[in-house]
């Protein structure tokens, strides 16, 4: 029988689930797709009270007594609720500090991982993988959009994920293929459901804006003859404007990672008995499923995982195959 267990720290606080019952609930959402990745704790009071404030630090791992607890979040105290009995605890990811933070500055022939590093740096977040992705002639962050909505957008372009890890470390990669967890029916998946939705386009096109030049795109926005676009696909599509972009090539490789996205699919949401080594963008193999559309390799894009002390301990991982 597995004996489900946690290893909690809040500031200067720790909690051990070998040694300790006063956590009743403990509740993490992270997702690809949403950028405050959150957690809500539920702590019985205390008669000696908790020596803990907004701001401090908050990790979280979780596990079973025959192994290891896994570090599933890190964050950061936001805010503190109590009643007479209960003490309830909520905490932001690292991402939070992009989100509410702004920036005016101007980029000239940088990739967009210098970029991201460069604004994360500024931020205060640590950072894990930061991948190149394309090479832009000028780029501006400005304050009518958080740092988090342009730093999204880039990695709209580069076909990237951009997500806060178990560490609290941003990462911006592409989705890459690992051994993962696995899913397998009647053993640890509580529940399968198909969630997936019919692609809204089958090609995408990019109008980029010329420079003075089409002797590549290094050079001052001006008017010229030759446009600079880029598709991909065919059939029913999609056009965005993106004066980012300066060349063919470019208009060409973000138009394909942009339908990459709109096609996403099929996408699946998963109960499992409570997976502590799943994680954003790892991947889950999901093997043994009556209908054999289900089965294959699939990308985690959001997990909530549950502990409760009258429920045990279970992951709700949605995940799109690949």
């Amino acid at each position: 029988m597995l004996a489900p267990k946690y290893l909690l720290t809040i500031g200067s606080e720790s909690f051990d689930s070998a040694d300790s019952d006063c956590v009743e609930r403990i509740h993490i959402s992270v997702s690809l797709d949403v950028p405050a990745d959150c957690s809500t704790i539920v702590l019985r009071q205390s008669d000696q009270g908790y020596n803990f404030a907004r701001g401090d630090e908050v990790k979280i791992s979780l596990g079973y007594d025959e192994n290891e607890a896994t570090k599933v979040f890190t964050g950061i105290v936001n805010s503190i609720h109590s009643n007479a009995s209960r003490l309830k605890v909520g905490v932001l990811s690292p991402m939070s500090l992009l989100v509410n933070y702004y920036a005016n500055k101007i980029y000239d022939s940088q990739n967009c991982g210098k970029i991201v590093s460069d604004l994360i740096n500024a931020a205060g977040l640590k950072s894990g993988t930061i991948s190149s992705g394309i090479d832009l002639p000028t780029f501006v962050v400005d304050d009518n959009s958080s740092v988090y909505d342009h730093l999204r957008r880039l990695a709209d372009r580069c076909g990237f994920d951009i997500y806060i890890d178990p560490d609290g470390k941003l990462n911006f990669q592409k989705f890459a293929k690992g051994s993962g967890v696995t899913a397998e029916y009647g053993v640890n998946v509580i529940a399968i459901e198909d969630e997936t939705v019919q692609p809204i386009a089958n090609s995408v096109t990019i109008l980029g804006e010329s420079p003075s030049s089409t002797k590549g795109s290094n050079t001052v926005h001006w008017l010229t003859k030759q446009a600079v676009n880029g598709s991909s696909g065919s059939g029913t599509g999609v056009v965005f404007a993106d004066p980012v972009i300066r060349d063919k090539s470019s208009a060409s490789n973000v138009a394909k990672s942009r339908l990459a996205i709109l096609q996403r699919g099929p996408y699946f949401a998963l109960e499992m008995i409570g997976q502590p080594d799943a994680s954003l963008a790892g991947t889950v193999v999901v093997k043994g499923m009556p209908d054999e559309t289900l089965n294959g390799d699939c990308e985690i894009r959001s997990i909530e995982h549950v502990f409760a002390q009258t429920d045990g301990f279970r992951s709700f991982v949605h995940c799109v195959k690949v």
